[in-house]
């Protein structure tokens, strides 16, 4: 890891994990150039041993992460869209009614092949490349990818409604997810 956003936390047997040892291992990875930043109410907990504190007003962090994703995927657009596509149910078509829209016969969710244009099911085996964006439909019904309604939702999350809740500033916001999706090295391997 080369870069910890810490946000809370209850670190010790509290949080699983020997004190000790999550000291020891968090020096280390220090020394080696992990750069951590502590969103924390308090800056005299873990926060002195970060890079730098970010004061938050307490229960507030949740506004922060939403900002965050509406920047990665709707203003920075680098995120593992590979692994949302074979990984995850990001690809399974939603109806109107916000249920999975399934093949009729086997009442199986369905997908969008990008690579021949059809709609499958979620585990046929001709599935190569299943869309994670769009507008298609299927047995009638107009539907979109599920990740393609996340996106959308998250839009009304932006970086200065974040701040007027939580007290970080709404800059602060956007150039922790520059260096998140920086840190993630996405596709580089």
């Amino acid at each position: 890891c080369n870069y910890v956003l810490r946000c809370g936390g209850n670190e010790g047997w509290g949080g699983g994990r020997q004190a000790s040892a999550t000291i020891r291992l968090a020096a280390a990875a220090r020394e080696r150039g992990m750069k951590m930043k502590v969103m924390d109410p308090q800056g005299f907990t873990v926060a002195s041993k970060g890079q730098e504190w970010i004061p938050i007003l307490p229960a507030t962090d949740i506004a922060v992460f939403l900002a965050i994703s509406n920047l990665i995927v709707n203003e920075i657009g680098v995120y593992d869209k590979e692994f949302i596509r074979h990984k995850t149910n990001g690809s399974y078509l939603i109806g109107s009614d916000r249920l999975w829209v399934r093949d009729e016969p086997t009442k199986k969710p369905l997908l969008f092949d990008e690579a021949d244009g059809k709609v499958k099911t979620y585990d046929d085996p001709t599935l190569t490349h299943p869309t994670i964006e769009g507008k298609y439909t299927a047995y009638g019904v107009e539907c979109q990818p599920a990740f393609a309604l996340i996106k959308e939702h998250l839009k009304q999350y932006k970086p200065g409604w974040a701040s007027k809740i939580s007290g970080v500033p709404a800059d602060t916001i956007q150039l922790l997810a520059k260096e998140l999706v920086e840190e993630a090295k996405i596709g580089s391997f």
